[in-house]
């Protein structure tokens, strides 16, 4: 096998062409989400992973600071992110790479990779490394490329909650920007506040929005008879998409607006050649209501290996 270049990227085409070039990238690897820390004083760095002129990986670190600079902290949140194909061994190689990256630059380097739970013992040989944190369980939703596809990956009782709203006199806006994510990150802080979760404030949220292209972002609004019911938010970043957030109220649940929200969301993203729509964790302890919508779709839930420090 020949040697492995960690080589970087700093101009936001190139790295968005190489996500294009991923089956599956995480929110947390986007160039949006690492301008999103940039703007809070942190460092972010951005590498591809190159073999004999091809991309096998790349991966987006982001630097926190401690002790008045004195003690530095990477962060590699759902990443590398591989290319089709790449083997074990490559894998083996790449970690090793970024290993003799932390001995270079000194710093405490923190990984939670886009791995499943039962590669820990690997990821335990290939990074010398200790897990600190428990496992992740995103629900990821393979998008195929047509609706009627789509509608019969679901669960008979998550479609028959969606036949009820599209019978139900709902109207369904799907936009790319306006007051919208304003008013859709303001409600779901307000109920951050009061369920005590954890996630972005509304500031954050609209800052992130903000750093999303136009074509790359949609919210999606439910109304009844003129009063808003649901809204959703999606980001697309490379092949794959995120559920942001979503917020309804009592109406919107009675009527299921969030289950037509999300399949026009994921037709809407269908057009946009997605294939696959991260829904986020499902957290069955503390929401398992919203664990149990997501679950009705049908995602295949990957139970991560955790974050893992780096010796």
């Amino acid at each position: 096998m020949g040697e492995i270049q960690l080589q970087e990227v700093t101009k936001r085409a190139e790295w968005e062409d190489l996500l294009q070039g991923m089956p599956f990238c995480a929110l947390q690897q986007s160039w949006a989400y690492g301008q999103l820390f940039r703007r809070a004083d942190r460092s972010v760095f951005r590498y591809k992973c190159v073999l004999e002129g091809d991309v096998l990986a790349v991966v987006q670190i982001i630097e926190r600071r401690f002790f008045a600079g004195c003690v530095r902290v990477w962060l590699v949140q759902r990443g590398p992110v591989w290319s089709e194909g790449v083997s074990l061994a490559q894998k083996q190689q790449i970690y090793a790479e970024l290993r003799k990256l932390k001995r270079q630059e000194k710093v405490f380097f923190l990984i939670t990779p886009e791995e499943k739970g039962e590669e820990g013992g690997t990821l335990r040989r290939f990074l010398r490394a200790r897990q600190v944190m428990t496992p992740y369980c995103p629900g990821l939703k393979y998008l195929p490329q047509t609706a009627e596809e789509l509608r019969n990956s679901l669960k008979g009782s998550w479609r028959n909650q969606l036949k009820k709203a599209e019978k139900s006199r709902l109207s369904v806006s799907i936009l790319d920007g306006g007051q919208g994510f304003s008013d859709l990150a303001e409600r779901v802080d307000a109920a951050r506040k009061v369920k005590k979760y954890k996630a972005f404030d509304a500031e954050t949220q609209l800052q992130l929005a903000a750093l999303f292209s136009r074509k790359s972002r949609c919210i999606v609004i439910v109304k009844q008879q003129g009063e808003i019911v649901a809204m959703a938010a999606f980001y697309c970043h490379g092949k794959s998409a995120t559920y942001q957030m979503g917020w309804s109220n009592d109406k919107g649940r009675a009527a299921c607006a969030m289950n037509l929200a999300l399949w026009r969301a994921m037709v809407w993203l269908q057009q946009k050649k997605i294939t696959m729509l991260d829904l986020g964790g499902l957290n069955t302890s503390q929401a398992a209501g919203l664990a149990h919508f997501k679950a009705g779709v049908r995602p295949d839930i990957q139970f991560l290996a955790g974050t893992w420090l780096l010796r």
